[in-house]
């Protein structure tokens, strides 16, 4: 397994970001095809209790500064082997725990387009699950230093290996396109008591899309049955099955805690505008779990930017919040204390009421390079800190801000 060493991370992309960014290597050949991106960024956050992060598959970090989190480099190779057969792949570097090489490769699959119309993928893709799945993790091309965290955090991976059609229709001067996949999707999730990887198996999915010059709608649909035989929360319902035979009356109803065999849906939509200096998008998701205790959510953000010559400052609103009041495990007979403890801490693990109000401007200094400063200040209610894990205090409403400064690249 391939890990990386933090420091070592760092100074690789300071080094590159100089070598890199002028051109697109030239391969020399019509049909190779290689392009690039990274992020340097520095951000800084005056959280005392809270670990700041983009996503669930981030460690975190709080009261200070940090390098890593917001820093990447990526590679993307297409190969043409002819007019209608392509090989695409995408390996993405960047600091999250138990790092893999298998991970680094975020999409490679071959597509077969016969038609201007129709195509089919086969293997790793991202799932378009929101407007910046293509390029979420290229700083370049998105206006803010980072994506909304109470939006994208939520979702800690955005891809699948499987299958995929595709169809794309001209239609009212812009054009429409659709798409159904399915296969199998695997979520890392980090925690301070230790790291996880939930699978989907099936996840399948539909999408719905139109743009033109000026607007992009797209309407996102999945649904995926969590395969998870060794979830360690099947020790916690049959600890409360025993302890229910043992003299706590009705234990064993508060669970089930598993999610292994439950169904995971996911419906989004989003609208983008970009036209005369206005740079304008939005999206909102639902979340809909079979599980017990996986709260139904709420997720969405508003981005509006306004583009003057080189410089385009933004402001942002962004939300998650649960649809549901926060469960409270019963009371325990004595002797009971520390397992109803501990099953009230696993009940709050997927509570959510978070939301962040940001500025911020992005400043294009050369084509191919852009730097980028961002203030967020994020306030997260009692136990809703499941994003930034809420320590030591979590049952405390509280306020953090953070500073982001990027500098993004292409080549």
């Amino acid at each position: 397994m391939l890990v990386i060493n933090r420091l070592q991370f760092v100074i690789y992309l300071f080094a590159t970001l100089w070598s890199l960014t002028a051109n697109a290597f030239e391969t020399g050949s019509d049909k190779l095809r290689i392009n690039g991106y990274g992020t340097l960024g520095l951000a800084h956050t005056d959280s005392k209790d809270a670990y700041y992060r983009l996503g669930l598959d981030q460690e975190g970090y709080r009261d200070g500064y940090d390098l890593k989190m917001l820093s990447n480099l990526g590679l993307q190779i297409n190969y043409f082997f002819s007019d209608t057969l392509e090989f695409n792949t995408q390996l993405l570097l960047k600091d999250v725990p138990d790092y893999s090489a298998n991970r680094a490769f975020k999409t490679a699959f071959l597509k077969y387009q016969p038609n201007s119309q129709f195509d089919i993928s086969l293997g790793r893709m991202t799932n378009d699950a929101y407007l910046l799945s293509d390029y979420k993790d290229v700083g370049f091309a998105r206006l803010w230093a980072h994506v909304p965290v109470e939006f994208y955090g939520p979702v800690s991976t955005d891809g699948y290996d499987g299958i995929r059609l595709q169809y794309h229709q001209p239609f009212n001067d812009g054009v429409f396109s659709t798409s159904v996949w399915g296969g199998t999707t695997k979520y890392p999730l980090y925690s301070r008591n230790g790291s996880a990887s939930v699978k989907l198996q099936p996840n399948m999915g539909l999408i719905l899309r139109w743009e033109d010059q000026t607007w992009l709608f797209r309407l996102f649909y999945s649904q995926g049955k969590i395969n998870s035989p060794n979830d360690r929360l099947k020790a916690l319902d049959k600890a409360l099955i025993q302890a229910e035979q043992f003299g706590w009356n009705g234990a064993s109803s508060i669970g089930p805690f598993t999610y292994d065999d439950t169904w995971l849906r996911y419906l989004s939509a989003g609208v983008s505008y970009e036209r005369d200096g206005w740079v304008i998008s939005t999206e909102l998701s639902y979340a809909k779990s079979d599980s017990t205790y996986n709260d139904d959510a709420l997720s969405g953000y508003l981005s509006i930017g306004h583009r003057f010559d080189s410089v385009t400052p933004f402001i942002m609103l962004s939300q998650t919040k649960s649809l549901s009041n926060r469960e409270k495990v019963d009371a325990a007979p004595a002797g009971f204390d520390s397992l109803q403890q501990i099953a009230q801490v696993v009940a709050d693990l997927t509570y959510r009421d978070q939301h962040s109000l940001s500025l911020g401007a992005r400043w294009d200094i050369m084509q191919k390079v852009s730097l980028k400063a961002q203030w967020d200040r994020t306030w997260i209610g009692a136990y809703g800190g499941v994003l930034f894990e809420s320590q030591p205090n979590p049952s405390q409403d509280h306020s953090i801000d953070t500073v982001s400064i990027t500098m993004d690249f292409i080549f």
